[in-house]
């Protein structure tokens, strides 16, 4: 999918029903931004928000970044994005995470192992009524193994909150194929102490999550270089 050199990602683009969200879709549609970019959370109500998206921005792709998998059957994801492109044509990507352990404890399953929960629930999307090709696919990849499982069984990576060298590590190891389509948080200022007073706002909340903290060390982020399968 052409998804443009720069694409929006905005938490405020949830709750498309809106008058407000739909204009400014519009807007940012009218002036060339390739993607709209929503957090997909626990999936509440956001496919809903997509439909609107695409219908208010028709030249844009809408993606997911990401969704959590623990409260979403695979057939149900799979069933809502072919109700999406029978509407609105092939316009929207689905990122998916495995979010944190007490995502899974809430929907009542098990956490084990991040890698091989994600390859067990694409293995099951994929055997599902409605089966989505893996170029409409991402994953919220931040360690190496399910770096690896992003390039090797879907477009490629949605990455959050890392440091800028996170994605010329991934590149150099994943090689030209992959997506690594990473978040940046942009902070439109004049004033650099207000800037920052607002940046860090921003990221506050994600900053005591383990696994956010852990990928904005420059040495680990150096050594955790992904494992691909060559095919």
């Amino acid at each position: 999918m052409e998804l443009g050199e720069i694409g929006i990602w905005s938490m405020q683009l949830r709750g498309a029903a809106a008058p407000a969200v739909r204009a400014a879709a519009a807007e940012l549609d009218s002036l060339g931004f390739g993607t709209l970019w929503i957090p997909g959370l626990d999936g509440n109500g956001v496919f809903d928000d997509v439909d609107e998206l695409l219908a208010a921005a028709p030249r844009s792709v809408v993606s997911l970044g990401v969704l959590g998998i623990w409260g979403q059957r695979p057939g149900d994801v799979g069933r809502r994005l072919a109700e999406l492109d029978d509407k609105h044509g092939p316009r929207a990507l689905f990122g998916l995470g495995v979010s944190s352990p007490e995502s899974a404890e809430q929907a009542g399953q098990r956490w084990g192992r991040p890698i091989d929960t994600m390859s067990g629930y694409l293995d099951r999307l994929a055997a599902s009524e409605h089966p989505i090709d893996r170029e409409r696919l991402l994953l919220g990849a931040l360690g190496p193994r399910m770096a690896g499982l992003a390039a090797t069984r879907t477009a490629g990576l949605h990455p959050f909150l890392v440091p800028a060298e996170y994605s010329a590590i991934q590149r150099e190891a994943l090689g030209d194929a992959p997506l690594i389509a990473p978040h940046l948080t942009v902070v439109l200022d004049t004033d650099a102490s207000r800037a920052r007073d607002v940046a860090r706002a921003g990221v506050g909340f994600f900053l005591g999550l383990p696994a956010y903290r852990a990928n904005l060390k420059p040495s680990r982020v150096r050594r955790r270089r992904p494992r691909v399968r060559r095919q």
